[in-house]
């Protein structure tokens, strides 16, 4: 599975312009080609005068976009994906290829992820609202006093700015199929996310931020949030009161988890108590069939040899690929 959609991945980028209207099953568009007339660039070396974002925190290494792989309707739901900290947004190919066969149009989006610890790192555990600060930033570009973070003087370079911006490119330059997850906002005379046509799937970082300010279709959380804090440790304060409604999220972690020597896995099923998922934890085995109604997994099955199970678990598809497509449903 893996190589059949690594090679899919190679075949196609765009380049200086948009791609002719046509069914291109896999592409790139660098974020840099997004940018409108009249706004600050996107991936830029070089921003405004008051910018002093870092070039990790204006990538422009490419999003990737794959359609559908399986046959009826044209999906109305579009899996938007996070890659993990340094992870680049192509690096997961056997989720995307599950989500693809579970019938969802993929945007693995390209955002600022790369800096030089990750947020585990860079919260010491002493302040709840540290990770928030941080979060919110990289989200959505606004200042919230983040140690760790310049993209406030760059919002152009947030997730849900560049995930916009991608989409409106889509939509003017008329790539089948992706026009359908924006909206017309008569207030500002643009297209803004249609965010009840999107779902979120992310690796250790901010699908459950997002699922927090905005009423998502879907929400798959791949060991994450672990944002906690204090002794005995506790949910990051950030964690209450979400947008999204529960039942929309679920949840995949490992027993084994313990990432940077810090227990991912205790304060992800933390978070997921504090979020309301519904149901009790279900252990994992490829072979046994998941319980109707489940929203959270855990897996205790072993790993390959150099590999670490926090990464296991949102890339290797001979092991998830069931799990996989149960959390993330049909695309309709």
């Amino acid at each position: 599975m893996r190589s059949l959609i690594i090679g899919l991945v190679l075949a196609t980028e765009v380049g200086a312009g948009p791609l002719p209207p046509a069914a291109v099953a896999v592409f790139s568009i660098r974020p840099s080609q997004t940018t409108a007339p009249g706004e600050d660039p996107i991936g830029a070396a070089n921003g405004n005068a008051a910018d002093r974002c870092t070039p990790d925190e204006r990538p422009d290494r490419g999003h990737w976009l794959y359609a559908p792989l399986a046959h009826g309707d044209d999906p109305a739901v579009t899996l938007v994906f996070l890659a993990g900290h340094g992870e680049r947004p192509e690096s997961y190919p056997d989720f995307v290829q599950a989500a693809r066969e579970n019938g969802y149009r993929v945007i693995a989006l390209d955002y600022p992820n790369a800096i030089k610890q990750s947020l585990t790192q860079v919260c010491d555990g002493s302040d709840g609202s540290c990770y928030w600060k941080h979060r919110y930033e990289i989200a959505y570009g606004v200042e919230k006093g983040s140690a760790a973070s310049h993209i406030s003087t760059c919002p152009e370079e947030s997730i849900v700015n560049r995930l916009r911006r991608l989409l409106i490119y889509l939509r003017q330059n008329h790539y089948p199929g992706w026009d359908a997850f924006t909206a017309w906002d008569a207030a500002k005379q643009s297209y803004r996310v249609d965010w009840s046509q999107v779902a979120i799937a992310g690796h250790s970082g901010f699908a459950a931020l997002l699922a927090k300010h905005e009423k998502l279709h879907r929400v798959i959380l791949l060991a994450e949030p672990a944002d906690a804090w204090g002794s005995p440790a506790r949910p990051a304060d950030w964690i209450d009161g979400h947008d999204t409604d529960a039942s929309r999220y679920y949840g995949l972690d490992h027993h084994d988890d313990q990432t940077y020597g810090v227990d991912i896995v205790g304060h992800v099923e933390m978070s997921w108590t504090r979020l309301g998922l519904p149901g009790p934890l279900q252990v994992y085995h490829p072979s046994t069939a998941i319980p109707a109604g489940t929203h959270r997994l855990e897996s205790a099955e072993p790993v390959p040899s150099g590999v670490e199970p926090h990464f296991d678990i949102a890339r290797n598809g001979s092991t998830y690929a069931k799990a996989w497509k149960y959390m993330l449903g049909k695309a309709d």
